[in-house]
Order: C-alpha cells, then sequence, then structure tokens
C-alpha cells in the first residue's frame, strides 16, 4: 500500500477504550465514505478483523474475545 496515498482510521475500541488505526487506501476511503457501498466491496484489500474494526469500533483484541 503506497503510504503517501492512505488514510488513517482511528476508532476508539468500544470495549477497551483503547484507539486503533486502520490504514486504508484514500481512494477506495472516500468511495466508501461518499457512496455507502458494502464496505467488502469499497475496501476489499482489508482482512475482515480491519472492516469489522471500522464498522463496530471493536479492536482486534476485542473481536477475538467477543467473536
Amino acid at each position: 500500500m503506497d503510504i503517501m496515498n492512505t488514510f488513517k482510521v482511528e476508532n476508539i475500541c468500544v470495549f477497551c477504550g483503547r484507539s486503533h488505526f486502520v490504514d486504508v487506501p484514500q481512494k477506495e476511503w472516500l468511495r466508501y465514505v461518499e457512496t455507502n457501498e458494502k464496505i467488502q466491496v469499497a475496501l476489499p484489500m482489508l482482512t475482515p478483523t480491519e472492516r469489522e474494526q471500522i464498522i463496530s469500533s471493536i479492536c482486534p483484541t476485542c473481536q477475538k474475545k467477543i467473536f
């Protein structure tokens, strides 16, 4: 992923309260936000865990405990 064309999405985990980041390609992020396209379609390069983190604000560690 080209670091110059990425956007850092920050989430505060709703369970542990810690801040976490996901690097997302800027072009695809803008498309996702502007069109409200399904995250799996707009951001297929992200892992399911990263996509869930963006959608629900649950960090990877807490996702492992919950799911």
